[in-house]
């Protein structure tokens, strides 16, 4: 199969920032860690393989600041720290620290398809946004495209993902189904592999 391109990578501003126009600064440290990187491995890809022509995705920083992300997440606490810091004299104040909602938002649009097919991810599972799955029916129809399940499909296994190690397809915990269904999705690559 043919691999999966991406053309381009956009983030959030970062609402740490110091200046109003401190997302050059960022960037640029997005294009030195990622465009950078990706170039100089693609020269010595096309080195290699000739007639391997991929550009590297281009970088943006978007001026809104998505609220619930891990950067957002500490300017929030640190902002409350310091001023529960100034505002108490024994400074035996607590703040709860939030939980982060890492997601990510991947799209494509085909010629095929006019309208963009977006798909947001929880980044902790690798499952899109919905229920948490309870069998693996659940997760088979709650993986993300870029999973390694669909991308065993796309390279011509087309059978779900079934295993009779535990009673009725229902797992003790949900860990041990991701355990138990990674080895047995990386075996068939494996042997699609060979």
């Amino acid at each position: 199969p043919n691999p999966i391109v991406l053309s381009s990578i956009c983030v959030s501003k970062d609402p740490r920032a110091v200046d109003g126009n401190a997302d050059l600064g960022q960037l640029d440290a997005l294009r030195r860690a990622i465009k950078e990187r990706i170039e100089s491995a693609l020269m010595s890809i096309a080195e290699k393989e000739k007639g391997w022509n991929v550009n590297p995705p281009e970088v943006a920083v978007v001026t809104d600041v998505f609220e619930n992300s891990k950067s957002s997440s500490e300017f929030r606490h640190d902002t409350k720290m310091n001023a529960l810091a100034h505002n108490t004299p024994n400074n035996k104040g607590r703040v709860k620290k939030e939980s982060v909602c890492g997601m990510s938002i991947n799209w494509h649009q085909t010629i095929v398809q006019e309208a963009a097919n977006a798909e947001v991810t929880i980044g902790a599972t690798g499952l899109k946004r919905g229920k948490k799955p309870k069998c693996p029916t659940d997760v088979i129809n709650t993986a993300s495209r870029l999973s390694r399940y669909h991308f065993a499909l796309r390279c011509g296994k087309r059978d779900p993902v079934s295993s009779k190690t535990e009673t009725d397809g229902h797992y003790s915990s949900y860990r041990k189904y991701k355990q138990i269904t990674s080895t047995h999705l990386l075996t068939r690559v494996a042997t699609l592999a060979l």
